[in-house]
């Protein structure tokens, strides 16, 4: 079943318009998709355009969606719409003004504009502009690495270099390291390391004799992998700067990826003496003794690191740590519970220090929660799930095609699975919309039969224990009694929506279920005679 030209598209909910806006611009961001989906239209076509359009309807129809509206801003920005751009973010700010985002593509649309400009003092303007959003943005989320990067871009425009400098150290120092992922449509923290690397390089050149710019090399250079690169910027560093502790803690960090890992623990034991604060230090002397099986020391040393992290990944860093230090004394139940707390942290932390020494027969506990980590990933648990009062099941009209969002593409089934060789065929239909332009067309051909039946479904977040209501329009010809009927999980004994049986015009039909947990799987069930088309599907809260 091929996917709908998304350019024909006409989507008619806020949510529908999100979601081919994000499709459109997603395809935007790859060569290869996009050359693929714009072949053999008129020179021209442009998915961003179409991104826009989507998105301009959805924030039409729904102007309270903040994540629909700053996408809108980037697009809009990415278009050279400016001033669209910062009327998006100002909504956004209105929205949440404590999401440090909005600033941040305020800032960015400035920069951008400012880059496009020749009138000097407009550039100034638009560059202070820009400076004033991502200094605010800091100040609301002073741990966020990014904030640091708009706020380096801005002041380096501006001419003011060390100042530029030291935003960008303190933007890598914030994130993970850089890692160039080509499974990624968009890698910008790697390009933006590579990009701060090759400036800081033009820096170096101009003043050799400059400890920051050295500093910003070692820094770059470290978080890209470039351990050689880093050890010999950190050490020109420390020739202008002998007690600098950030340059020791890169040398040091650079010694233990090369295996020398008694310079290691000397080079981060002094950067702690002169800087007692230094959290990369502290991680990286924990690191070290572990690896000389020091390990009520390393212990300890993480506990250290963990109270000087700024961010939440650095804490699940030093857990991860602690949990394998912890498998290496035995002590398994606790080396779970430490990597529990890590996950809970961080789901997307790296545990690839301990998946080898949790294969260990005793290491059970660790090894069920490395292998339950897929399902953990996906929806969060109950203690901070919000009540949606509509939950976000996508393309509930059809007016994207069947094949969006709709099946379980990823466990190898068609989109429209027909079970025991029944025989059943669905498509979208523009013959018979309800309120839209299609509608979900199923003609089932065979009778009913044990085990033989067909389906589609869609899985999405929901909130374990709560109520919620099922609604669906629907019309029928000739459709058998249990015909068409929807049902929530895996039984498909109790319907929790039932077509009536016979021939009808569209009405509407309802049912209601408890969700069992925060993930529920919404499935459409074809088993007996007739055709039946369905439209506008939609589950909302039960209002207690």
């Amino acid at each position: 079943m091929k996917m709908p030209d998304i350019f024909s598209l006409k989507p008619k909910t806020a949510a529908d318009n999100n979601a081919a806006g994000v499709m459109a611009w997603s395809m935007s961001q790859s060569p290869v998709i996009r050359n693929v989906t714009l072949a053999g239209r008129p020179a021209g076509g442009n998915l961003n355009e179409v991104a826009r359009d989507f998105l301009v309807r959805s924030t039409a129809l729904d102007p309270d969606r903040y994540m629909t509206m700053i996408t809108l801003a980037f697009i809009h920005a990415q278009l050279g719409e400016y001033s669209a751009a910062r009327q998006a973010c100002n909504q956004c700010i209105v929205l949440r003004p404590d999401d440090c985002l909005s600033y941040c593509i305020r800032a960015e649309t400035n920069l951008a504009q400012a880059a496009d400009t020749g009138d000097k003092l407009k550039k100034a303007s638009l560059l202070h502009a820009a400076l004033v959003d991502a200094e605010k943005a800091r100040d609301v989320s002073p741990a966020t690495y990014y904030v640091h990067w708009y706020r380096g871009r801005a002041l380096r425009e501006m001419g003011q270099t060390s100042e530029a400098v030291a935003a960008f150290v303190e933007a890598i120092r914030l994130e993970k390291q850089a890692v160039q992922d080509s499974t990624r449509v968009l890698n910008k923290h790697f390009e933006a390391v590579q990009e701060t690397r090759e400036y800081a390089r033009e820096l170096v050149r101009a003043d050799p004799d400059n400890a920051d710019f050295w500093s910003l090399l070692a820094t770059a250079a470290l978080s890209l992998g470039r351990y050689d690169e880093a050890a010999d910027a950190a050490s020109r560093v420390l020739a202008i700067r002998p007690n600098d502790s950030a340059a020791l803690a890169i040398r040091g960090a650079a010694a233990l990826r090369g295996g020398n890992v008694a310079s290691a623990r000397d080079d981060f034991q002094a950067a702690l003496d002169r800087d007692g604060e230094n959290y990369a230090a502290a991680a990286g002397l924990a690191h070290t003794l572990q690896q000389l099986r020091h390990f009520p020391s390393a212990l300890e040393a993480y506990a250290r690191a963990s109270s000087l992290a700024k961010t939440d990944w650095q804490v699940a860093e030093m857990d991860v740590g602690r949990c394998a230090t912890l498998m290496q004394i035995g002590d398994f139940a606790a080396a779970a519970d430490a990597l529990r707390t890590a996950l809970a942290r961080d789901p997307s932390c790296n545990v690839d220090a301990v998946r080898q020494m949790a294969a260990k027969p005793r290491a059970q506990p660790v090894r069920n929660i490395i292998d339950g980590r897929r399902d953990g990933l996906k929806f969060g648990d109950s203690s901070s799930a919000r009540r949606a009062r509509v939950l976000p099941l996508l393309n509930g009209g059809f007016e994207l095609g069947l094949s969006a969002y709709w099946g379980q593409p990823e466990i190898g089934t068609p989109i429209w699975y027909c079970r025991s060789n029944c025989r059943s065929t669905a498509e979208v239909s523009r013959s018979e919309p309800h309120s839209g332009e299609m509608s979900l067309h199923i003609r089932h051909a065979s009778p009913a039969a044990e085990g033989a039946f067909a389906e589609t479904s869609q899985s999405f977040p929901a909130t374990a224990g709560a109520r919620y209501h099922i609604s669906l329009w629907a019309k029928a010809n000739g459709l058998a009694v249990n015909g068409v009927y929807l049902v929530v999980g895996e039984s498909i004994q109790v319907p929790h929506v039932n077509l009536p049986a016979g021939t009808y015009d569209w009405q509407q039909v309802a049912g209601e279920f408890t969700a069992e947990s925060n993930e529920i799987r919404l499935r459409i069930l074809s088993r007996d005679v007739g055709e039946v088309w369905l439209g506008d599907l939609r589950v909302e809260l039960v209002e207690q």
